[in-house]
């Protein structure tokens, strides 16, 4: 399981499809990585999220997963949690919706942001439900290292501040499967 940019699934599917002889090890533009999406300071975030899950994570008790980002404000149906007084946000197979999140003109907020399903999904962030929204400085572009075109996704990146030196980002997700009996 995994988040994945509309534009990527095709690509996605064509590396399931070649089987373990077809998957790379993850790096540079492998379609089979952690969603990592940027936006700057002060930003504001829309996130148009379908579920397109076939099955759930192996011992969860459905495939009803949302998004929730750390360290943001959020939308109050935008928060991936039913905790306390918020309601829901996760959705069923094949529903769709759009998640909003505000970024705070703050350079204390700059950094990569967990992305998860919410509570109750540890078996789905087990398995690669996850990814980051990183935060930049503002007015930041940001461009795939191998191509120069612009990045919609991917853990390494060239970050184009408006104002200072331009640096190369990467974003460094450590992901091990938490259940020790785990086949």
């Amino acid at each position: 399981q995994m988040y994945v940019l509309d534009s990527r699934i095709a690509d996605v599917r064509a590396e399931e499809a070649a089987g373990r002889d077809g998957l790379s090890i993850g790096l540079r533009d492998d379609a089979i990585q952690p969603l990592a999406i940027r936006a700057n300071q002060g930003d504001c975030v829309t996130i148009d999220f379908t579920n397109r899950t076939t099955r759930p994570a192996p011992q969860a008790t459905d495939n009803t997963y949302g998004i929730h980002i750390d360290g943001l404000a959020f939308e109050t149906d935008s928060s991936g949690d039913a905790i306390g007084n918020n309601a829901s946000s996760a959705l069923a197979p094949g529903a769709t919706a759009t998640y909003t999140y505000w970024i705070p003109d703050d350079p204390t907020i700059e950094g990569a942001h967990y992305m998860h399903p919410g509570p109750g999904n540890r078996q789905a962030v087990a398995h690669g439900l996850f990814g980051a929204l990183i935060v930049e400085p503002p007015g930041s572009t940001y461009r795939n290292p191998t191509t120069g075109l612009a990045q919609e996704s991917g853990w390494e990146a060239d970050i184009i501040p408006a104002s200072g030196a331009s640096f190369r980002e990467n974003v460094k997700i450590f992901h091990e499967i938490g259940n020790e009996s785990e086949t």
